[in-house]
């Protein structure tokens, strides 16, 4: 029996709960196929096409969703997740900010626009990004994910020492939590604890080996070890011939 576009809806959401992106994906296309005039299929859509890798794609589906509905705040928190990942900052702040003035309350648009200004960078975005992340705590004191941005606020920051701290409790928080082993990781490697640094990005990628930046940051890494390691052993070749030559040379005189 031919399913209808509420049938199809459902199986997108389920799909997505499990993280089956691709198939939530298909069946959100599928009831868009039948209703063209879906809000909650393009929101289902633009989740799946963000968090199954296509961030690109999850834009033109918020753009073709708010040509539906201007003012809904999902799909203005969407488009400000998948800006962020695509590094268009101010986009990413923009679709944000809409969210906060629809739904005040909602942490997610906070975090997602510290996020994007901490990645801008200028010392103007760091401090609105620090109250951002005020007012993201006050709504959410007990997520990981805010303890998370403030850490990545500190090490912009280069305080190393508070990253560590917010890194540790975001743990606490949620053990699992993959990024808040990448954070941790991201202030091992800026401590020089290249060794600590492989190991937390290792352990990361064993909670979700899809994770692209994670694996070429742990790449990354290793390939950093491996040069100081030969600049090392060239170091200590050189050293010895040194020592041999200068010891020749005395047993000439």
């Amino acid at each position: 029996m031919a399913q209808d576009a509420t049938d199809l809806i459902q199986q997108a959401r389920a799909l997505g709960a499990v993280q089956r992106w691709d198939e939530a994906r298909d069946a959100a296309q599928a009831a868009l196929a039948l209703d063209p005039e879906s809000v909650p299929a393009y929101r289902l859509l633009a989740g799946a096409q963000l968090y199954g890798g296509n961030p690109e794609a999850a834009t033109e589906t918020v753009a073709a969703g708010l040509r539906l509905a201007p003012d809904d705040a999902r799909l203005h928190l969407t488009g400000a997740s998948a800006y962020y990942e695509l590094r268009r900052c101010t986009e990413a702040i923009d679709h944000a900010h809409v969210t906060m003035r629809i739904a005040p309350n909602h942490p997610d648009a906070y975090v997602v626009a510290a996020l994007a200004r901490i990645r801008a960078g200028t010392p103007d975005d760091l401090d609105h990004a620090a109250e951002e992340i005020r007012i993201a705590r006050q709504l959410a004191p007990s997520w990981a994910e805010v303890f998370i941005t403030q850490g990545y606020l500190h090490l912009a920051r280069d305080e190393r020492r508070l990253a560590r701290d917010c890194a540790t409790e975001a743990l606490r928080l949620e053990p699992d939590s993959q990024r808040g082993q990448l954070l941790l990781a991201d202030v091992e490697a800026a401590d020089a604890r290249s060794g600590t640094a492989i190991d937390l990005l290792t352990a990361a990628l064993r909670l979700d080996p899809d994770n692209e930046a994670a694996r070429k940051r742990l790449d990354g890494l290793i390939l950093e070890a491996m040069v100081g390691l030969a600049w090392l052993a060239f170091a200590l070749v050189a050293i010895g011939l040194f020592i041999v030559a200068f010891a020749g040379a005395g047993e000439g005189s």
